[in-house]
Formats: structure tokens, sequence, C-alpha cells
């Protein structure tokens, strides 16, 4: 069996350990491996050891590490504005040869890549030629690179060209800046970003939203997926906890958890922070059947691992019936559907497959009322 070698030997062994229980056959073919493969080549924070790293071992996709590499070609590697962080500028044979880490990616990993990056309207993905050292192999990979920059980028807002990134390195001077310190960024401080490197603000740089989440969308829940996996972007910015009280309780037969609109009652709700984009936040939108069942409210939270507070959306329920409490779990501080509150959450489609019947209205059982019985048909479907 011939077996190409931009594809990883761990996707194909399942069939090639297959095969050798069916000798006896006159031929066999091995099923295709359709995903590409890529070489990406990271100088950065996605380095092993910095501050983005993750995204590269932890996020969706497959990734190999396949060695330290360096750029056949000299480029301006600076870190810049006031964030401190590395820049890789597209201008050949000038600066240094860049040292950094070549990866092997498949398409899921670099379309991860692709937003973090802001592909194409930030950075750029260029396939240049790198060097493998450990065996000295000339390869072309991808490599995220800034096109334009400001005319004054280099000299009034970036060190010098260095040929190795290191967070903290002694050479450089200029540390990213630490969590604490981004946490209390606001948007148009993020947009000065922009500008103090293009000389301009993208018209296609997705705005960032921030959203926290209480219940079956954190990590580790039922519905996290809609976060990682559904259309729009979403980054995980840590754990939070609400500044003001609310009550968190999970009810109706489906065992959905709730925040409900009344400020200073229950609980400081612990929970997740993302920064979505606008897609993002419209699949959020019609899933917590906002504004019609859900309320998105914008609210005052803490960040745990750094005690800064900063505003996000959080989805509340905004009406209910008299009695709907009667039939709730009561207050909790940090949900999980394992808790202890003992009421495990319903699957999605097994609850739509219920709310079908009259007498497994989800709305009626909250609010006493069926929206879609006057034609509403925001995030909450037409009445069957």
């Amino acid at each position: 069996i011939f077996v190409n070698q931009r594809y990883h030997s761990t996707m194909i062994a399942p069939y090639i350990t297959t095969l050798s229980h069916f000798r006896h056959l006159p031929s066999i073919t091995v099923p295709p491996y359709s995903m590409a493969l890529h070489y990406v080549f990271v100088y950065g924070t996605l380095k092993s050891s910095e501050s983005n790293h993750a995204v590269l071992t932890g996020s969706e996709g497959k990734q190999r590490f396949l060695g330290l590499a360096e750029t056949v070609s000299a480029f301006p590697l600076v870190v810049g504005t006031h964030l401190n962080i590395p820049f890789l500028l597209y201008q050949r044979d000038a600066g240094l040869k860049v040292e950094g880490e070549i990866y092997e990616v498949d398409d899921a990993k670099l379309a991860v890549l692709d937003k973090l990056e802001k592909h194409p309207v930030f950075y750029q993905r260029k396939l240049e030629k790198v060097v493998i050292m450990h065996c000295n192999e000339v390869v072309e990979a991808w490599v995220y690179a800034i096109p334009k920059w400001a005319d004054d980028f280099i000299e009034k807002k970036s060190s010098g060209p260095i040929a190795i990134y290191r967070n903290g390195g002694a050479d450089i001077g200029r540390p990213l800046l630490n969590n604490r310190a981004r946490e209390t960024i606001t948007p148009e401080e993020g947009k000065q970003l922009y500008i103090d490197i293009l000389g301009h603000f993208p018209d296609d740089i997705p705005q960032m939203i921030r959203v926290f989440v209480y219940g079956t969308l954190k990590q580790g829940e039922p519905n996290h997926s809609v976060m990682t996996s559904t259309e729009g972007w979403s980054r995980f910015r840590g754990a939070a906890r609400s500044v003001t009280s609310f009550p968190l309780v999970v009810g109706t037969q489906f065992n959905i958890p709730f925040v409900l609109d009344k400020r200073g009652e229950g609980n400081e709700i612990h929970g997740e922070l993302y920064e979505v984009d606008e897609k993002k936040l419209a699949t959020l939108d019609a899933l917590e059947a906002h504004p019609v069942l859900y309320e998105r409210k914008l609210e005052e939270f803490i960040m745990e691992e750094t005690g800064v507070k900063t505003e996000a959306w959080i989805y509340i329920i905004h009406k209910w019936k008299d009695d709907f409490l009667t039939t709730c779990s009561g207050h909790i501080a940090s949900y999980s559907t394992a808790g202890d509150h003992g009421r495990p959450y319903l699957d999605r489609y097994v609850r739509e497959k219920l709310m079908k019947d009259e007498e497994t209205n989800l709305f009626m059982e909250i609010m006493g009322v069926d929206p879609r019985e006057d034609g509403c048909t925001i995030g909450v479907g037409k009445k069957p």
C-alpha cells in the first residue's frame, strides 16, 4: 500500500489494521481520506508555551507538530501596538529570517486559524518556503502576515525586527498584555488597534460582542456545540460571574435552566464569557427565542481569573406565569445538567417532538400564553 506522506499515519492506521485480517482476499481498496492537510508556520503566540497555543491543540480540527523551522526569506517580525502583539510584516528580504514552528493541520484547523487571524481582511495567509531544521527540508507552508501597514507603524508603534519571538523576552522588552489588562480594553480601544497597524479600521472586520452563558451552552453541557460548531465565530474568554444576583432555576418538564429577571434575588450567577460575532449572536438569539421567550440584556460580570468587570449580554426570562416557580428547582448559583438539582436536561430534538403536542407546549408552561397564537415566529417557530 502506498501512503502519501501528506496524510497522518494515525488516520489511515485503522484501515491498515483492518486489511491485515483479509489477506486471503485478492484485492482491497483503501477507503480514501479526502480531507486535505496543510503546512502552517507559526512564529508568535501560537507557538508552544505561548498564549494562543491552545488554539492549535484544543480547538476544532487536527494538528501535528513537525518541528522547529525558519523562513527562507527574511521578513520584519515586530512586536507592536499597546497590546504588544507579534506581527510578521509581508515585506520580503527586509528584517531577518524568522524562526518558529511548523505544523501539519487539516481543513477544520486551518479554518480556526483563519478566524483567529481574521484572514483575509487583517492578516493574510501567504505560501512561503520554510526550512524544517531537524531534517533541513524545504517545504511551502502557510504564514499569516500583515500585507499592509500604516506609514508610522514600524517607527513609532513597534519594536525593531526580531528573529525569534518570546513573550517577555529580554531582547524585546515588550511582554504581551496580561489577561487582566486585556479584559479592560473597550470596543473603541479594540478598533484603535487596527487603526494603529493599518491606518484605518477595515469594514469587513467582524464586531466582537461579549455574551455570558450560564446553562446548556457552557463547556461540557448539552448545547455547547452551538458555540463551537454553528454559523459564526466565538472565542472563550474565561469563567465569570454576575455582579448582580438573579434567580437561576431549572424548570419545565424539559428541565431547562433559566435566569429570571428578578434583580437582587437568588445568587450571583457563575458561568462563562465568550466573544462572538454578529452571525453567532443571531444563532444564539434564535436558540433562545429572543425576544419572545428569553430577552437578551446587558449586565455587568466579573472575570474570575482577573477580577475585572466587563459588560456582556445575558439571556433572561422576562415573563412567566404566576405558578411557574412552584414547579421549578430551588435557586442555584452554578448550573450543570448533572447537578444536585436532580433534573437532567432533555435534549432539544426530543423536546421539539414533544412540543408538537398541545399538552407539552413549552411557552404555555412558562408564560401562560403561546406567542405563536398571534403569528409570532421570531426564534420560536410557527405553531404546529
